[in-house]
């Protein structure tokens, strides 16, 4: 396998923003990854469960969003989650700031707010996410990722906010890995193994 160079936006100043736009552009490639291993995909795959109380990759995808969001868009800036930063979840993602579903119940289903969105739909409100993402990163330089930040009651780095935007966003695409290998393993999937 060939080398996966990550490419920043020219949107980022390279002198400037060098960090910034490495990590903007990890989201970017992962998120490529997910769409290409994905695309294929009805509904009935993105609410898919192994049993109730599993998250669903649907779940999953609104999740990536709304951490996004809530890291990216809303907690740096000192808005609390409480109030006014709900309301931001609804107004960038266009779903609100529950509706993933998630934790989940041991119980629970794939949420109602969810139900029979398509590939379409889900990658509209990553892609709604990711548009927050950048136009807050623009802002950011380099310099400005040892800045703190207060929320949950603790102290941040813009720069652990970015790490944790890129880790999260990773561990969850592989959740979702898994959950193609059920599926073929269940018959719901064409094609052998899961990459």
């Amino acid at each position: 396998m060939g080398d996966r160079l990550l490419t920043p936006s020219g949107r980022y100043d390279p002198h400037r923003q060098f960090a910034v736009s490495l990590f903007a552009a990890f989201l970017d490639d992962q998120t490529e990854l997910l769409r290409g291993q994905v695309k294929d995909w009805e509904p009935r795959h993105f609410e898919w469960q192994e049993r109730p109380g599993r998250n669903t990759a649907g779940m999953l995808i609104a999740h990536c969003a709304m951490a996004e969001v809530w890291w990216l868009a809303i907690a740096w800036r000192g808005i609390p989650y409480k109030g006014a930063g709900e309301g931001m979840f609804a107004e960038i993602l266009g779903i609100g700031p529950e509706d993933d579903g998630l934790p989940l119940a041991p119980d629970g289903a794939h949420p109602e707010a969810l139900a029979g969105k398509t590939f379409e739909d889900y990658f509209e409100i990553l892609g709604r996410a990711r548009e927050a993402t950048h136009a807050a990163l623009h802002g950011w330089t380099d310099e400005d990722l040892a800045h703190t930040y207060e929320a949950n009651n603790r102290t941040y780095t813009r720069r652990w906010t970015l790490y944790h935007a890129a880790e999260h966003f990773a561990q969850h695409a592989g959740q979702i890995g898994l959950l193609a290998h059920a599926m073929r393993d269940a018959g719901l999937l064409k094609g052998k193994g899961g990459d």
